[in-house]
């Protein structure tokens, strides 16, 4: 069921209600809004301004919406603004913005979870721009749109109970700007089989040995990179492993990739890694996609993650998720380092507006400290204004608490701490609990053992070597040995190659030996010829 089906014709009426759409990806609340809103607003003569929380996002906005409408004038209709361009806008100015944006009859948040899920890294873009689109648009029609809502729907909820509040009693009936109407959807992961594999080394060799494409998201870049080293050394063509981030996007370089995912809905490479840049913006509906992998431990980004990629015929196709043990040790670790920032918090937040608090977080907060650089991603500066849903811009200068970095920072320490208490309880634990996220029975879950690396690039090289026409000549068989050198340097017999340039008959024929195989050197006429066999039973 789409989305649209479930709101009708209902739309046509919503006015200047504060609608709220929470769906699962792949629903059709991107479609709903180009091929129904969108021009509903365009034939009403009224402007819409749509906000993304990504570039890649508000890219694929666009193009679809030129597609939608042919008179399609972006300045005329509707806009299209990402987050981190207003939080721009802001910082020159909250009278400035406030002007620019008073010409829309309504405004559509998309992946509106932004505000918690990017906070942390991103005060002042997720706080003020919230505090700024509150005050600019409470009067009229708002549409708050995710599949992930869990997290910033408190706060939606205090927002339209703050604009009820600034009503005064005696004004009856209520507008209906105070009017909230919700358009819930269940999801359904019948299409995902969950497969538990207990270290990166079997995660690699299995993508390796896949014949579909892979998406691995991670939550930190050195994550990645060992990753994309423990593909190549197990063979895969570095050249079909793409590593994705936040700055190498800035670059250019990727470009071609990603106009592929965001225009093409395909994917390139066959194994992308990537961090939570992609984790909102794209959906990929590329058959060929066979497997992703999420290490991760927060729902939230789990689910936006897996929404990704967007299964053609959800009853006969299915994507393998790859769940990753990352050990006792990493959830012990991660459990003291956010139990440390609560600690933190609990000091600095019960009094925060207090002079005596802010005085201190001023005299910390340019420290080069643990403790200082908590407070710069739970506070931010509102440089010569104060934002508030009804009052003007105030000309002084504060720093502000960031309750959506707090609340995300709490989330996760509940998050940390359930999995570690899990984990430490069964080996098990944190995929089950994963899986719990997607309502799939842990009975459901296909459970690998671990690979042995070694044995199984031994293997692959026993039957590299077996598949060789022979007799070989001499410049065959330095061949031969040039292929393993450049191939198993720094995977196999360390001791053995030293270095990707040929290796001696001598040592070839140890390796042959420790392969249960046997190197012969034949002489026929004039020059040597080289044989390999199996090794013969006695």
């Amino acid at each position: 069921m789409y989305i649209a089906t479930r709101i009708r014709e209902e739309y046509l009426h919503w006015h200047d209600k504060k609608i709220i759409i929470s769906a699962p990806t792949g629903s059709g609340k991107t479609t709903f809004i180009l091929k129904k809103l969108v021009p509903f607003y365009h034939e009403q003569g009224k402007k819409l301004l749509i906000l993304c929380n990504r570039k890649i996002l508000e890219l694929q906005y666009g193009y679809a919406i030129a597609e939608c409408l042919s008179d399609f004038r972006e300045e005329e209709n509707v806009q299209i603004v990402t987050y981190q361009k207003m939080a721009a806008e802001l910082r020159e100015g909250g009278n400035l913005l406030e002007e620019k944006y008073a010409e829309f009859d309504g405004v559509c948040l998309d992946e509106c979870h932004y505000f918690v899920s990017d906070a942390e890294f991103n005060s002042f873009g997720t706080a003020a721009v919230w505090n700024a689109i509150k005050k600019i648009f409470w009067t009229k029609q708002m549409i708050f749109m995710s599949a992930t809502l869990q997290e910033i729907e408190p706060f939606i909820t205090a927002f339209i109970t703050e604009i009820k509040e600034n009503v005064p009693e005696r004004i009856q009936p209520k507008p209906s700007y105070t009017e909230i109407k919700v358009y819930p959807m269940n999801s359904n992961y019948n299409y995902v089989l969950p497969i538990f594999v207990p270290n990166i080394e079997t995660l690699c060799e299995k993508l390796r040995t896949s014949e579909g494409k892979s998406m691995i998201f991670v939550n930190d870049g050195e994550l990645a990179e060992k990753i994309k080293k423990n593909l190549i050394n197990l063979g895969e063509d570095m050249r079909q492993i793409v590593v994705l981030s936040a700055e190498k996007m800035q670059t250019g370089k990727m470009d071609e990739i990603i106009e592929a995912m965001a225009l093409g809905h395909r994917l390139l490479p066959r194994i992308l890694i990537t961090t939570s840049v992609l984790d909102t913006g794209i959906s990929l509906h590329d058959s060929t996609i066979k497997n992703i992998c999420i290490i991760g431990e927060e729902k939230t980004s789990f689910l936006q993650m897996l929404g990704r990629i967007r299964m053609k015929n959800v009853i006969n196709e299915k994507l393998n998720l790859y769940l990753v043990d990352r050990g006792l040790q990493y959830y012990r670790r991660r459990d003291n380092e956010l139990r440390k920032k609560i600690e933190i918090l609990d000091h600095y937040e019960k009094n925060f507006g207090e002079n005596k608090i802010q005085n201190e977080i001023l005299g910390k907060i340019n420290e080069e400290t643990q403790e200082a650089d908590l407070l710069r991603k739970v506070t931010y500066w509102s440089p010569n204004w104060e934002i508030n849903v009804h009052c003007t811009w105030l000309g002084k200068s504060v720093i502000q608490k960031n309750s959506f970095a707090i609340a995300k920072i709490r989330q996760q320490y509940l998050c940390i701490r359930r999995l570690h208490v899990a984990l430490a309880q069964d080996v098990y634990g944190v995929a089950k609990e994963q899986v719990s996220w997607l309502g799939i029975p842990w009975e459901s879950v296909k459970i690998e053992e671990s690979v042995d690396v070694e044995k199984n690039k031994k293997m692959e090289l026993k039957n590299f070597l077996l598949s060789k026409d022979f007799p070989m000549d001499k410049t065959e068989f330095q061949e031969m040995r040039d292929v393993v050198a450049k191939k198993y340097f720094g995977i196999l017999y360390a001791d053995i190659i030293l270095r990707a340039r040929p290796i001696s008959k001598e040592k070839m024929g140890l390796i042959c030996t420790d392969l249960g195989l046997v190197l012969e050197t034949e002489k026929r006429e004039k020059s040597y010829v080289y044989i390999i066999r199996e090794k013969e039973d006695k």
